[in-house]
């Protein structure tokens, strides 16, 4: 039983991934929401809510991270148009979301944790505009962590 309890720990803690917030300047040209003509804008929210608070999914834009969002924290990508696929990652699940883009094109998703076995899910849905700069706008700009 206490080898159980040990691997429950071990596991919820290795979920709990840390955060690289980016450059505050950066983050405040990001939330002006200029348009581009030429690519597309990926923005992904996560709000102020506390359930889940010490996990931290992993964004992924076809296959590669774009940062760790935890609460209050946004990711942001600019892609070329066409089809591209969106990941939360989490300890127990990956939540893939396919995505299909055009230039000039501002989309918004909100990733938001669900009840797991060990760690819970991080799950991403797209949201509306109007609720996904409010989301951003409020949260802190996150990048991928180098490694």
């Amino acid at each position: 039983m206490k080898h159980a309890i040990a691997l429950c720990v071990v596991m919820i803690a290795s979920g709990c991934a840390s955060i690289k917030l980016g450059d505050p300047v950066k983050g405040e040209e990001i939330k002006k929401f200029d348009r581009m003509s030429d690519k597309a804008q990926i923005y992904v929210c996560r709000d102020s809510r506390t359930f889940g608070l010490a996990i931290r999914p992993d964004i992924q834009l076809d296959g590669k991270d774009i940062g760790t969002v935890a609460r209050s924290t946004f990711a942001y990508a600019e892609v070329p148009p066409g089809n591209h696929t969106l990941v939360a990652k989490t300890l127990e699940h990956d939540s893939k979301l396919p995505v299909s883009v055009m230039a000039g094109e501002q989309r918004f998703f909100q990733t938001w944790i669900s009840v797991g076995v060990f760690a819970g899910w991080g799950l991403i849905d797209e949201i509306d505009a109007a609720k996904g700069k409010a989301c951003v706008t409020e949260g802190e700009f996150v990048e991928a962590a180098t490694r």
